[in-house]
């Protein structure tokens, strides 16, 4: 079977502004796969109905592309889940869309290097999981992201001081690729954290940053969480 028309399991498809990363606030659609190879024991997946409990919808990347082009929006945005454990039928939607002009990005969590996927991607985001989350990202697959893709994003979620320290020693790692764009931003308890315990978080992260210098970071929140809480779906 053509990869174009071998299917593969999407939790959802939709029009958003972007609330997290250094593309944040920009328009896009989402595609969203489901089925994660992770299980972040350590706090809670703001979206378990694609990763620990997957749902969704069995569709060929003809039927994603036509829907992603139905919005009639330039930037597309392939999360998860994790989107990469689909990655043959995710590089055909990435080289369809990108034929068609549109920006193309994916959201990976960093244990998968895909490069078929990655050459008809505009921009890589890779989360780096920190010790909080009780997974572990590839070191590996990220550096040879960061070396052989022009425009790579990679995350940090921090929880604490340990996640912080981490983060930190990991950017040192990567420095030496330069070019890679980094980014921490505070843990969502999902069904814990109130809006006041986000922004604290926020607050305690950039004080933080200044007070140690961490002048590589970009301290961004997870906006789309605090315009419409932790637990809604489609935003």
């Amino acid at each position: 079977m053509d990869a174009f028309s071998k299917p593969l399991l999407i939790s959802e498809i939709y029009l958003a502004v972007c609330g997290e990363g250094s593309e944040i606030g920009l328009p896009a659609v989402f595609v969203r796969t489901s089925g994660c190879n992770m299980r972040c024991a350590g706090w809670p997946c703001d979206t378990p109905y694609a990763s620990v409990a997957p749902q969704g919808e069995m569709m060929t990347p003809e039927e994603v592309c036509q829907r992603v082009l139905s919005f009639r929006c330039p930037r597309v945005f392939i999360t998860g889940g994790e989107p990469l454990l689909w990655r043959e039928q995710v590089a055909k939607i990435a080289s369809e869309l990108h034929s068609r002009g549109l920006w193309v990005m994916i959201q990976s969590n960093g244990s998968i290097y895909a490069p078929e996927v990655f050459q008809h991607c505009s921009f890589v985001s890779l989360d780096y999981k920190t010790p909080s989350s009780g997974e572990e990202s590839c070191a590996d697959v990220i550096a040879q992201t960061v070396q052989n893709h022009q425009r790579v994003q990679v995350k940090f979620p921090v929880a604490d001081e340990n996640d912080l320290l981490f983060a930190i020693s990991r950017s040192q790692e990567l420095a030496a690729y330069g070019g890679v764009e980094l980014v921490l931003q505070p843990v969502n308890r999902v069904g814990e954290d109130s809006t006041l315990d986000l922004l604290a978080k926020l607050k305690w992260l950039q004080e933080e940053v200044l007070r140690r210098g961490c002048f590589q970071f970009r301290v961004l929140p997870q906006m789309h969480v605090l315009v419409h809480g932790g637990a809604a779906r489609g935003v």
